[in-house]
């Protein structure tokens, strides 16, 4: 599959004589305390003295990673994630290399120390006077046995037990830490707030916080705590009823969102609120949108199927995605809430060549549900994006490289590019080429052709020995011509651009390109 996506701005750039190496970047700075396993921020500056843009590559631990990124402009603050996958003391350096392939000296060390994770969980929250609370530690990563687990109750108490109980005397809120110590002699730590309080209200709602019915009964059901006896329940059922005994069932006769409170009153004079909404609704959840990020998938590769649903009552409780193969086999999978009322599934088993198809169901709060079928993508050999972009740009005097990634071994026969060759003769010439794009080796140099008059597709054969593209590589595709009124489709993106150059060649990356008849090996 090829994703192209670029910008067209980008002019070529030929190196002069003295081209100067990029100074080394600024010492990386960013979470000296990272967690173990979890993903961190790092940063670093770039400053090239020929203000050409430039790559970064980042050493961790003394490897280095085989990936440069970028590219980046001159004096440009950079920043990047990282997940560290063990704990201890590490390092973090950085060094730059810019559009001509020359290397700068690696910046300054940032050092790093890992911790593992550890958490706390209670029983209750917020605490009853008096009550005893259970305490349970825990821990991932580091180096097992745990050799020491040292809790601070924030009253003046501590214990040297994982899974301790407690009991407070005062009211008041308690700062409460777990500090974990591993085999390695490196520790991990963990705070939680912890609210003393003298009654604690509580309730349940039976048959749930949202019906479809307006004729069932919601029965509510106290499971309040106090430190003194409680003497008073006062209902507040949402709709202009109350109640006054400790639980209570209630009918609402019309459809609509219902802020139900219960306050109790112990023999102190003590009181305590709390709240929950319920919703009566039997209005089915709406589903504007569904898409997939590709008609057309490489083989292997993942798919993103959205969702755009909403319910406008009580919320969307469940939204999944049921996918149907090639083989007429299928899966069902939850999907991801990710923004608003946008909901995800990234899809990676694309192993089958054809069709698949999916369905999409929805339910809110009260189980009224809606589903929709009108999904579907193809996986295929027919490597490319082949969709005619929106926006053209010359391809005389100007280079983007766009990256795109190959799934499987193969021999590409040809590549396609969407041009229009205006008012150009017969007498100029156009060619493709294929770039590896980590070491920016030529792969491959497509025939030339004599393009005229015609708008649209042009395939560029490749003659023996044609390009062999390995799996999980990236590449770059260019397309140049000596005519600057030849035109080129493509879909204007934010991709990740790669300037090249090939002994001064015109070329311009296509962003519409496909190949086609792919042989497997």
């Amino acid at each position: 599959m090829l994703n192209l996506l670029g910008d067209p701005t980008v002019t070529l750039k030929l190196p002069g004589k003295n081209n100067t190496a990029p100074n080394p970047p600024s010492k990386p700075w960013g979470s000296a305390n990272p967690i173990f396993k979890k993903w961190w921020t790092y940063h670093t500056e770039v400053y090239d003295p020929d203000n050409d843009q430039v790559k970064l590559q980042w050493e961790w631990d003394g490897n280095e990673g085989k990936h440069w990124w970028g590219p980046y402009n001159s004096n440009e603050t950079v920043t990047i994630i990282y997940r560290w996958s063990t704990e201890g003391n590490h390092t973090v350096r950085v060094r730059a290399m810019d559009e001509f392939n020359a290397t700068g000296n690696w910046s300054d060390y940032f050092n790093v120390s890992v911790s593992f994770d550890c958490n706390i969980e209670h029983d209750s929250s917020p605490v009853v006077l008096g009550d005893e609370v259970q305490f349970t530690g825990m821990a991932s990563g580091g180096s097992e046995p745990y050799t020491s687990w040292y809790y601070d109750f924030g009253d003046g108490n501590y214990s040297q037990q994982q899974n301790p109980s407690h009991t407070y005397g005062t009211l008041g809120t308690y700062n409460v830490t777990l500090n974990v110590t591993d085999s390695q002699n490196i520790s991990s730590n963990f705070s939680k707030v912890i609210d003393v309080v003298l009654p604690n209200t509580d309730f349940e709602s039976s048959p749930g916080i949202a019906v479809s019915d307006q004729q069932e009964t919601f029965n509510f059901n106290d499971k309040s705590k106090g430190y003194y006896n409680i003497v008073n329940w006062s209902w507040d059922l949402g709709d202009g009823n109350t109640s006054f005994q400790r639980n209570s069932s209630h009918v609402y006769t019309s459809e609509g969102a219902y802020n139900v409170s219960l306050t109790v009153t112990d023999n102190n004079s003590n009181n305590d609120t709390c709240y929950q909404i319920i919703y009566i609704d039997s209005v089915s959840p709406t589903i504007s949108s569904i898409s997939n990020n590709f008609e057309v998938v490489g083989y292997g590769s993942n798919v993103t199927i959205s969702v755009n649903t909403s319910d406008n009552s009580c919320g969307i409780k469940t939204v999944k995605v049921n996918i149907t193969y090639p083989d007429n086999s299928y899966i069902n999978c939850s999907m991801n809430n990710t923004i608003g009322s946008i909901y995800e599934y990234v899809f990676s088993d694309c192993w089958q060549f054809g069709e698949y198809s999916y369905d999409v169901w929805v339910a809110d709060q009260a189980d009224n549900n809606k589903s929709d079928s009108t999904g579907s993508f193809v996986v295929s050999r027919t490597f490319g994006y082949s969709k005619i972009g929106d926006s053209n740009q010359t391809i005389w005097d100007t280079i983007t490289g766009s990256v795109f990634r190959v799934n499987e071994k193969g021999v590409a026969d040809n590549i396609s590019v969407y041009l229009d060759p205006g008012n150009a003769s017969s007498d100029y010439h156009y060619s493709c080429v294929i770039i590896n794009h980590n070491n920016s080796e030529l792969v491959g140099i497509s025939e030339e052709k004599n393009i005229s008059g015609v708008k649209g597709w042009q395939t560029f054969n490749f003659s023996v020995p044609k390009p062999v593209l390995l799996n999980d590589t990236d590449y770059v595709i260019g397309c140049w011509s000596d005519n600057h009124t030849v035109r080129m489709y493509y879909d204007n993106g934010t991709g990740d651009e790669k300037k090249l150059n090939l002994d001064g060649s015109r070329q311009k990356t296509s962003h519409v390109a496909s190949f086609k008849k792919w042989k497997h090996f």
